[in-house]
């Protein structure tokens, strides 16, 4: 309460930057956005401009906000409520953020009590479709893809972490065993991640993508680094739930690149094993990688006669 009064205090003193400009942003937004858009507009305002009155942006533009769900002859007024600050919510979570930090009001306590929250990034994992093609091939492996496949479901099945590296020259079927792997793993409802070093591989995984991407991974990494992920934000819970980790074309990333994913999965899930005690596989042709060559080094010639 004294928190709220001096911000009031201050704001009639002219010592808080005004929100005209938030309110002229979101006033003219109005005008072209759909409520969905208006509503991650209102989540990156709150995230990155900082408000000095969030509950008077609320009050002005909730009619807008919640336009989509008014609309729904089956929601009440509490029933609007509970959805526009569900979705806001979604939508700061991703930034790392939350509802309980602002100004907003508290959501309903009614029939969506049962409801299980779920970050925006578990909703988009989760909504990956699997094709019948991908969902046939496991039974077109061959017998060293099959026994690999084999090896890895095994360790799925049993809820054991695992490390594995398939290793195979381009053209010996490594995305055809990630395809067989992904397609298991979604259809039991369980989320898997598809990630490679370059974009062109990652485009060929269904969900794939680049590993600086997923992982956040900092551009200048080093021996120490950890990858730009907050415990608050809906990434980690997307880690904490995932159970198998895809990443092809490994041996073409730095070293301090995996050691970062590695270091960041065990500090987000809290257990000191390899990535965290995910089932992880790795995949790669080391014979793709050029040999680095030290460069000899140069000698001034002698000066003397």
């Amino acid at each position: 309460m004294l928190q709220i009064l001096l911000k009031e205090a201050s704001q009639s003193r002219g010592l808080l930057e005004c929100d005209r400009s938030n309110f002229e942003c979101l006033n003219e937004a109005t005008t072209f956005q759909m409520p969905y858009a208006l509503r991650r507009l209102f989540a990156t305002i709150l995230t990155y401009c900082q408000p000095a009155n969030v509950g008077n942006l609320w009050d002005s533009f909730y009619k807008h906000l919640s336009e989509d769900f008014t609309r729904h002859a089956t929601n009440d007024d509490l029933d609007v409520l509970f959805e526009t600050l569900h979705s806001v919510d979604f939508f700061l979570q991703s930034m790392g953020k939350k509802i309980e930090f602002y100004d907003l009001p508290k959501k309903p306590l009614q029939k969506y009590s049962t409801r299980k929250d779920v970050s925006r990034e578990i909703m988009d994992e989760m909504s990956i479709p699997v094709s019948a093609d991908d969902d046939d091939a496991r039974f077109k492996l061959n017998k060293e893809q099959h026994n690999a496949y084999d090896k890895i479901i095994e360790c799925l099945d049993s809820v054991r972490s695992g490390l594995f590296f398939v290793n195979g020259p381009g053209g010996t079927g490594k995305t055809f065993l990630y395809r067989a792997l992904l397609a298991t793993v979604r259809k039991r409802n369980l989320i898997a991640l598809a990630t490679a070093t370059s974009g062109v591989a990652a485009s060929i995984l269904p969900g794939g993508r680049t590993a600086h991407s997923r992982f956040k991974i900092p551009i200048d990494v080093h021996e120490k680094s950890f990858c730009s992920i907050s415990k608050q934000s809906g990434l980690a819970e997307l880690l904490r739930e995932t159970r198998l980790i895809i990443r092809d074309e490994a041996p073409m990333a730095k070293r301090f690149a995996i050691e970062a994913v590695d270091r960041t999965l065990q500090d987000l899930v809290g257990i000191s094993q390899p990535f965290g005690g995910k089932l992880v596989v790795l995949g790669g042709d080391f014979m793709q990688v050029l040999p680095v060559i030290p460069k000899p080094q140069f000698r001034r010639p002698s000066m003397e006669a």
